[in-house]
């Protein structure tokens, strides 16, 4: 789950910077290079975990659908929090 969890944490990360000052509620035709990043990103992790030959090269167990709701809910509240504190700032200034 760790290793999930960070990858989503990541792809949160990376949709909340997109734009420093601005919410940008995953308007994605802004940048297209992160309109195919995304999906090939979720792609791969979701390879990397379920793909029984890359069991043993990654470690990792395939997660049952709610531990990979909680690692997607976590990639999302990473997300939630850069958008709060954009607005926050935005407010500040």
């Amino acid at each position: 789950m760790l290793f999930t969890t960070l990858a989503f944490t990541q792809i949160g990360h990376a949709l909340g910077l997109r734009s420093v000052a601005e919410a940008r509620f995953l308007d994605l035709r802004t940048n297209p290079a992160m309109f195919w990043i995304l999906p090939v990103t979720i792609l791969l992790q979701l390879v990397a975990i379920y793909l029984p030959l890359l069991d043993d090269f990654f470690r990792v167990v395939p997660l049952s659908a709610g531990h990979l709701a909680v690692c997607a809910l976590c990639g999302l509240l990473v997300w939630g929090m850069v958008e709060i504190e954009k607005l926050l700032l935005r407010r500040k200034s």
